[in-house]
């Protein structure tokens, strides 16, 4: 390493863990809103006390706060803050406690108004998404604060967030990698040649070998490029070691068996400890992809696709290779925190077999491409929602449907999977989804999009935003619930349990919410309506009632009780146990 580089290090004092924080966290771009929340709470903790003390307790304190699950945080009670008050192995301090539980809640309210879609969203918002490089030769340049931190320290403090000072928010910037402030020359800092690309920390190195004429070194970039980037789906970054490495292999100064042995180094001395962020994996599993996509073998069978499991996570996970005899379901953030139905543990392998067997026996002779994409985009998308595996899935699924694709004719060595990892997903999981009670149903749309820039090269925009179903809200318009009758034939109002029909029963409460809650997004106006057309003006309601009515979990349910208590919609009712409500005489319903 650089003498520059060791100078940037010089603050983590030999110390392991926070030396892995500088080489693979400090200063890279994160858009995870967990992540995000998880690093403001404890930049928070720090105040008053050393990174090291943070860095060092971390993981006790990431499993008292529910691994900073934003919902489960927002919910937590006076008893529960008690409990984390006898914790030893954090940070007992009540004001910072309860300051998490009031952030998570601010980034739910937040959701919720309907500005932003995420909190990634919103803090990126600050500076139009790009990453903010400073060219620093010295720690004397660094500093403490910015006009950039009290701008953001203002609107959050504003929006109801704590232990947000600029000072602490500066930091924040930092750790997240809005603000890159390694010094110039360290290894680990971001190329300034295309600001506010989030991909300057990984990709680019690689984006020029697939342009190379020399076919070999392009081959060998775009296995590099997408096995890097295919360790997006799973949140997972490589470390600039890898990319290193990668380099020299595309160069041919050293061979991948050299690359391999020389990681193993890496991650037995000190350098290379293991993080939270699994960094390690990431490294290892990009490798194997490479290796894997250099194969020229293949074999369009279901053994292939379990042994490409197997040669990608031998030695990461213990079930490589094996299918899963347990059921599985996993929050996404594109369902609002709903899940796809998966394959049932019992029927994988039968799944599995049939699905090849339907392709083995289809032809695409005399389809026309748009045909062709469609049916691959079926057929992917079916692949993926089996998951066969515990883990890993839709890394297998895209390193087979790769080389699937090369034996159809297709020439796959784009930047498309490596750039649109997390997209790839995201559109597997919507092609994957119903929810009929509320018109959102499976549809292949977005993944033949990225399939149309994969194959044929074209140019469509390819965003998360535009798949996650909150998005079919904002599509069909805003429903006029202010004359009386809301005719909801010409635009549904999803409301995440049940159709509101207001057709039938006059609800005027369009003028009301408009002079007591105005900025109310289009979602909070659908579930007031509901609150008020199942309670009225007299009957007493709590939580678990609005849960019941509107399908909000606890912490939603919550949150949305706050508002109407903020905003004199509702009233606190006394004599009928804690947490009751009635509609104030003053809203004109």
């Amino acid at each position: 390493m650089s003498n520059r580089g060791e100078e940037c290090r010089s603050w983590a004092k030999d110390d392991p863990l926070m030396l892995a924080y500088h080489d693979h966290r400090w200063c890279r771009p994160c858009r995870d809103d967990r992540e995000l929340f998880a690093m403001l709470c404890l930049e928070g903790q720090q105040a008053g006390l050393s990174w090291s003390t943070i860095i060092h307790k971390e993981a006790a304190i990431r499993r008292a706060f529910d691994d900073f699950d934003i919902e489960t945080v927002a919910g937590y009670t006076d008893e529960q803050v008690e409990a984390l008050m006898q914790n030893p192995d954090i940070i007992r301090n009540r004001a910072k406690i309860r300051s998490a539980i009031k952030n998570a809640n601010a980034i739910l309210k937040l959701r919720e108004s309907g500005e932003y879609a995420t909190f990634s969203d919103y803090i990126w918002h600050f500076t139009d998404g790009k990453q903010i490089i400073h060219q620093l030769r010295g720690f004397e340049e660094m500093p403490a604060r910015s006009e950039l931190s009290e701008r953001v320290s203002r609107d959050m403090k504003k929006r109801g967030f704590s232990f947000v000072g600029p000072v602490i928010i500066y930091s924040y910037l930092q750790g997240i990698g809005v603000i890159d402030d390694h010094l110039v020359g360290c290894p680990c800092k971001a190329s300034s040649e295309v600001p506010g690309r989030e991909e300057d920390l990984q990709e680019d190195p690689f984006a020029e070998y697939i342009r190379e004429q020399e076919p070999e070194k392009r081959e060998k970039g775009y296995a590099w490029y997408t096995a890097i980037g295919l360790q997006a789906v799973d949140g997972l970054k490589t470390s600039r070691y890898l990319q290193e490495l990668a380099i020299r292999n595309i160069e041919g100064e050293i061979s991948t068996k050299e690359v391999e042995q020389l990681l193993t180094d890496y991650y037995e001395n000190s350098q290379g400890q293991k993080t939270p962020d699994r960094t390690d994996e990431a490294d290892l599993v990009s490798l194997r992809i490479r290796e894997v996509l250099a194969e020229n073998s293949f074999s369009f069978t279901p053994n292939e696709y379990i042994s490409i499991h197997r040669k990608l996570f031998r030695g990461v996970y213990s079930h490589a290779g094996k299918i899963r005899d347990y059921n599985l379901s996993k929050k996404e953030w594109v369902l609002n925190g709903h899940t796809v139905i998966y394959g049932s543990a019992s029927e994988l392998r039968a799944t599995l077999d049939y699905d090849f067997a339907e392709e083995r026996k289809f032809s695409y002779r005399g389809l026309e491409i748009d045909e062709i994409i469609h049916h691959l985009a079926l057929f992917v998308s079916r692949l993926w929602q089996i998951h066969i595996f515990g883990e890993g899935n839709t890394r297998t699924t895209a390193v087979f449907f790769i080389k699937y694709l090369r034996t159809l004719g297709f020439d796959v060595t784009n930047d498309v999977f490596a750039e649109n990892a997390w997209y790839f997903r995201n559109a597997m999981v919507r092609a994957n989804y119903n929810d009929l009670r509320h018109g959102v149903h499976e549809t292949t749309e977005f993944l033949e999009l990225f399939l149309r820039n994969l194959l044929l090269n074209e140019k469509n925009e390819l965003h998360n935003r535009d798949m996650h179903i909150s998005g079919l809200l904002d599509t069909r318009g805003k429903v006029d619930i202010s004359r009386g009758e809301a005719d909801i034939r010409s635009g549904k109002v999803d409301i995440d349990t049940e159709k509101v029909d207001i057709d039938t029963e006059k609800v005027d409460i369009g003028r009301a919410l408009d002079k007591y809650f105005s900025e109310a997004s289009l979602k909070t106006r659908t579930h007031i309506t509901e609150v008020y057309r199942t309670f009225g003006r007299e009957a007493i309601f709590g939580r678990s009632d609005v849960q019941n009515c509107t399908g909000l979990r606890s912490s939603r349910a919550s949150v949305l009780l706050k508002l109407l208590l903020e905003k004199g919609i509702i009233v606190p009712v006394s004599g009928h146990g804690k947490g009751k409500y009635r509609f104030a005489s003053e809203f004109e319903g």
